[in-house]
């Protein structure tokens, strides 16, 4: 039953499609993992107050967190880790194309 919990700052532009960006990790997980698709839970939270570096307002960051009940091997957990990076990644292009956004 693995969690996803996604944190982030105000300054991060895609927030307006979390569930399409939960329903891509949730693939992710299932090919991955695996797990059962209805096992599956991942949620959102924006962060109203924060501070980065030297406080610029162009700073942005993502938190993301993923747990799952033991039994998956280092490299399972490692190769899910580097897919949902590759995703965030792509789905975020715009945060880090025009934001200095941290992951």
């Amino acid at each position: 039953m693995p969690q996803l919990t996604l944190e982030f700052s105000p300054t991060v532009v895609e927030k307006e499609d979390m569930i399409g960006l939960f329903q891509k990790c949730h693939e992710i997980l299932v090919q991955t993992l695996p797990t059962e698709l209805g096992s599956c839970k991942s949620r959102a939270f924006e962060t109203p107050i924060f501070y980065i570096g030297d406080g610029d307002p162009n700073n942005a960051f993502v938190h993301v967190s993923l747990k799952s009940m033991p039994g998956r091997t280092v490299e399972t957990l490692t190769q899910a880790g580097e897919n949902l990076m590759k995703l965030f990644k792509t789905h975020l292009c715009v945060c880090f194309s025009c934001l200095s956004c941290f992951l």
